[in-house]
């Protein structure tokens, strides 16, 4: 990977979320309506961050600075 050279620009935003479908040591799977409703609790998750990651460049860049601290929120 290429983050520890100074030279390659780091990811922005890195983060992740998911979902678990299956425990593989009962056999027991996650199916139908259970399904989408998670994989849709992902989305709106990720859509919610989206949202919230906005917010916060938006209040760096009226404090006129690159990063962002907890005084920054209102």
């Amino acid at each position: 990977m290429g983050f520890a050279n100074p030279r390659v620009p780091r990811p922005r935003w890195g983060r992740g979320v998911c979902a678990v479908y299956a425990q593989r040591t009962t056999g027991a799977f996650v199916e139908g309506a259970a399904k989408d409703d998670a994989e849709a609790a992902c989305v709106e998750t990720g859509l919610e961050a989206l949202q919230i990651l906005a917010t916060m460049d938006r209040q760096k860049q009226d404090a006129g600075t690159d990063r962002w601290r907890p005084s920054l929120w209102n």
